[in-house]
């Protein structure tokens, strides 16, 4: 079980920051990182952090899936579930 999964949200987004810090073209971080945000109820900076993971990884099908989404209008956790 993740920290994002068992309700320490704001402990995986610390994480997740670390990890962009040292790796900042990590698409899987960014991508993860906007599904913990989102999760928190932060739709915009988890926007910027979805965005960013489209940009490095354009052709990842659960990035794409998850922009769409969200350019669709959806929003909350459920635009981001995994395929």
């Amino acid at each position: 079980m993740t920290l994002a999964q068992n309700g320490a949200a704001d402990a995986a987004i610390e994480q997740f920051e670390i990890i962009l810090r040292n790796l900042p073209k990590s698409a899987g971080s960014h991508y993860y990182l906007a599904r913990t945000l989102e999760g928190k109820g932060e739709h915009d900076e988890a926007v910027a952090h979805l965005r960013e993971a489209a940009r490095l990884a354009p052709t990842q099908p659960v990035i794409a899936a998850a922009m769409k989404q969200v350019e669709a209008g959806v929003t909350g956790v459920s635009a981001y579930s995994d395929l």
